[in-house]
């Protein structure tokens, strides 16, 4: 479970020049795609935020860096669970060495890649349950 000063301290995450990859995953609920469309699927997400970080003029570190949390978050997610939940934050920056998961409740946000200098913490905030096994915050 994520407490208030873990999520200040992902707020106050310095990057230190290099991009900062959030992912919020909801795994499918329908039978009918498959579990490879699913991968297929997020790899595609991936590969616009790619297209975005391309225009931007990074350096080859910050490339490479982007690059290993999107293969960290996809080997993390396509990676049996033992408590079967695939609903998943992934917050990332490689080059600083963190990486950070944190459950999500079924009703959780879509599944969104954000590539950016801080991480993105918003669709966290609009949780509103509160639950033992899963991060809850409220906005006042």
């Amino acid at each position: 479970m994520l407490r208030e000063h873990d999520l200040r301290a992902l707020a106050g995450f310095q990057a230190q020049g290099y991009l900062l990859t959030s992912l919020y995953f909801q795994a499918p609920r329908t039978s009918n795609r498959a579990h490879r469309d699913e991968w297929i699927w997020l790899k595609g997400l991936f590969r616009e935020a790619r297209r975005q970080w391309d225009t931007r003029g990074l350096s080859p570190q910050t490339v490479e860096s982007l690059e290993q949390d999107t293969r960290w978050m996809v080997q993390l997610l396509s990676a049996p669970s033992a408590n079967g939940g695939r609903d998943q934050a992934l917050f990332a920056c490689s080059a600083r060495g963190f990486f950070q998961a944190v459950p999500l409740p079924p009703a959780g946000p879509r599944t969104v890649v954000f590539v950016g200098d801080t991480f993105r913490l918003r669709p966290l905030l609009a949780l509103d349950r509160l639950d033992s096994n899963h991060l809850t915050m409220t906005q006042e």
